[in-house]
């Protein structure tokens, strides 16, 4: 015949209860309070600093064509320019279409 057990319920409820008190804390502190500060990675800095060009004429000009980071390099524009003028071609080829 199955007893209650006291100890069971006991434990039952200390876990139910540390676990709201954990969302409770998270609501209020953030949901990375309990991760030491050490630990914590650092946060990302999404501001470039692009660097300048130096010309002889002693102006400044800021380095062209940054995306993502990266340097985009004569063979990607190409690219681009293809993905561009073919997609035009298809939406002129769409509206210039006869319905019916």
């Amino acid at each position: 015949m199955l007893t209650p057990d006291p100890s069971f319920c006991f434990w039952y409820i200390t876990i139910s209860l540390a676990q709201v008190l954990v969302l409770f804390l998270q609501s209020k502190l953030g949901s990375r309070f309990f991760v030491p500060r050490c630990l914590l990675p650092k946060p990302f800095d999404y501001y470039l600093d692009v660097p300048l060009i130096q010309h002889n004429t002693g102006e400044e000009e800021e380095v062209p064509y940054y995306f993502c980071y990266l340097r985009i390099t004569l063979s990607f524009r190409r690219l681009v320019l293809f993905a561009y003028r073919a997609t035009l071609t298809r939406l002129k080829a769409l509206i210039s279409r006869p319905t019916g």
